[in-house]
């Protein structure tokens, strides 16, 4: 759903896992089972300045490594990015991962098993959904696995935020498909540090004993959980991913690339205005 940027009247406090709003188009893992993100309507509350040059486009993706949708959704927009690249040529597209955690419940010190935690969550419809999801994700070149453990993502966050600090937006990239590959295909543990470490490694940001010095230290954990309340009670994020173009418009949920082109083409050419 694009929609211009409000500030909501209640925000969601928790987060739950939603595979029903699976269509061709549009996916998202939000708390909210009655909620279409499959439309594509715009609005505006008033007038917003330009920020950026016509030929730049700035997206700031709310994230988690835990998040199937986002895995998905992230591999469909940068397809659409590099479409646009090839199309327009002179383009610069500038993206930033934000965090989020879809279910505040994890524990943080010790994992716990990711498929009897979803199951124990959906029940009868645990099958039937890791199937859909399963079947969307060999479509983008992802073989999902929901077996292993899983925990709080708060580390995975504090790793990749620092990669924006060395890098920007092309480090935290490459660090997160790391961790997502990892996480959601082969199994591992998104909270432990020797798992983290040796994706920050792989990813070319830094050395596996560097990154395991960061995870040590108390370091940004202040500055994730900051970003997690603002996303929650200020923009009232409940599904993930969430991206913002522009600072104005916001896509609520995994888009196919075609449906991201279209929306950054019509962003770029302002045929979309607030």
């Amino acid at each position: 759903m694009l929609q211009f940027m409000q500030r909501p009247a209640s925000p969601s406090n928790s987060i739950d896992l939603d595979f029903s709003a699976l269509t061709s188009t549009s996916w998202d893992e939000t708390d909210d089972l009655s909620a279409d993100s499959g439309s594509s309507d715009t609005g505006s509350a008033h007038s917003a300045p330009l920020l950026y040059s016509p030929r730049t486009l700035k997206l700031i993706v709310w994230t988690d490594p835990n998040c199937v949708c986002c895995y998905i959704g992230d591999r469909e927009m940068h397809k659409a990015i590099s479409s646009v690249r090839e199309r327009e040529g002179d383009v610069k597209v500038q993206v930033e991962y934000k965090p989020f955690v879809i279910d505040p419940s994890l524990p943080f010190d010790k994992p716990v098993s990711r498929q009897e935690m979803l199951k124990n969550r959906y029940g009868a419809r645990f099958e039937e959904l890791r199937q859909r999801m399963q079947t969307r994700g060999e479509e983008v070149g992802i073989d999902f696995n929901f077996t292993g453990p899983t925990r709080s993502s708060l580390n995975a966050h504090r790793l990749v935020m620092h990669a924006h600090d060395i890098g920007g937006g092309e480090a935290q990239h490459a660090l997160l498909e790391q961790i997502q590959r990892s996480v959601l295909e082969q199994c591992q543990d998104v909270g432990c540090t020797d798992v983290l470490s040796t994706c920050a490694e792989k990813s070319g940001i830094m050395s596996k004993a560097d990154a395991l010095a960061f995870l040590r230290s108390p370091l940004l954990f202040d500055r994730v959980h900051d970003e997690i309340v603002i996303a929650r009670t200020e923009r009232g994020i409940v599904g993930l991913p969430f991206t913002v173009v522009d600072d104005k418009w916001a896509l609520s949920g995994g888009q196919s690339a075609d449906v991201y082109e279209q929306i950054f083409m019509k962003v770029l050419k302002k045929e979309i205005i607030a």
